[in-house]
């Protein structure tokens, strides 16, 4: 299905900076080579996807990263990417995530356990954060730009 897909779809060219693709799942999926075909550029998405109950059915959620898995993209829409999840090499566990996580937006510097991890298009902030042995607090400043967007939104 996806080498048609790959067919069908508008043909997806690869950007020049790093790309960092992440997906929320079950670890038990994980462990077991099991990686959906849906991923996102945005860390804090994947982990929404992670904690999910009809998702993860009350089991222990991690959110995973693939780096530069170009040669993976079937295609992009809207955002999100389609994998051929058969390409995809090297998926690396960022996080597990908490079993509850209270997500109270008016608490903006602290309401997700992802904030401080860089988007997957933030070449710098990935290679700073790369750099860094990837800290799962991510970095400062990324968190301080995702908490002002958050109070923009709530205000």
């Amino acid at each position: 299905m996806a080498d048609g897909l790959k067919l069908l779809l508008p043909s997806y060219e690869p950007r020049q900076c790093p790309l960092a693709l992440y997906r929320g799942q079950r670890l038990a999926d994980h462990e077991a080579g099991n990686h959906g075909v849906w991923w996102t550029s945005c860390p804090v998405f994947a982990e929404f996807f992670g904690v999910m109950p009809s998702r993860t059915r009350r089991q222990t959620s991690v959110v995973l990263m693939t780096v530069d898995p170009h040669d993976a993209i079937i295609g992009e829409i809207d955002g999100e990417f389609l994998v051929d999840r058969r390409r995809l090499e090297d998926v690396q566990i960022v996080s597990t995530l908490p079993s509850s996580q209270g997500y109270d937006l008016s608490d903006p510097d602290g309401c997700f356990y992802m904030r401080g991890i860089p988007d997957g298009f933030d070449g710098s902030g990935l290679l700073e954060w790369f750099d860094k042995g990837r800290p799962v607090t991510g970095l400062s400043s990324v968190q301080e730009a995702r908490a002002w967007f958050l109070r923009a939104l709530i205000s």
